[in-house]
């Protein structure tokens, strides 16, 4: 198991923290309307700007948490880090690209702005819920594998029903986000 010090935690945690405080910012970002008071603009938050604005995230967190790894890999006897982080670091890389073909299905959708600004929000909300699952798995090196039963998370037991239905929701959510925006294309062909 790796042993990050308070200073590896405090440099490349901010990767893990960042994802935590982007899913929670999503969470209140739902109205269509919202302002970009993060960049002191007055424009409102559309379907391509969450897109992009989202890959950038994954994308740095990505990034960081590469870091992490790296400093996983040369703490440990057999030069592999942590299953977690490695999944991490992976899966942020990873969405941050699946960000971009959102934004690309986004330019490409006939449907409306809203309809097309959900859709995008549903997919990269869990996204990152994804991304905080594997986080605190990381974090708390409680698993090599989150779908072996017990299903833990650090000392607690999880019921089977709680997983199941996380899954299901994410499922939805992530394939019917990106649906939408799929027949927003096709309709127009």
């Amino acid at each position: 198991m790796l042993d990050l010090s308070i200073s590896d935690f405090s440099v490349l945690g901010f990767g893990g923290l960042f994802c935590l405080v982007w899913a929670a910012g999503l969470s209140l970002q739902l109205p269509i309307r919202t302002k970009l008071i993060l960049f002191n603009t007055e424009e409102n938050m559309d379907a391509l700007r969450l897109c992009y604005l989202s890959a950038g995230v994954f994308f740095i967190v990505g990034l960081l948490c590469g870091i992490w790894k790296y400093i996983g890999i040369i703490k440990s006897k057999d030069a592999t880090a942590p299953e977690y982080i490695s999944i991490l670091h992976r899966a942020s890389l990873l969405y941050s690209f699946a960000c971009i073909l959102l934004a690309k299905f986004v330019e490409l959708s006939t449907l409306s702005e809203e309809i097309n600004f959900y859709s995008a929000l549903a997919a990269i909300v869990f996204f990152s819920f994804a991304q905080v699952t594997y986080f605190l798995h990381a974090l708390l090196k409680d698993t090599e594998n989150q779908f072996a039963k017990p299903y833990r998370l650090g000392n607690w037991i999880l019921p089977s029903f709680l997983i199941h239905f996380s899954m299901a929701l994410l499922i939805l959510g992530e394939l019917g986000g990106f649906l939408i925006l799929f027949w927003g294309f096709v309709r127009s062909l």
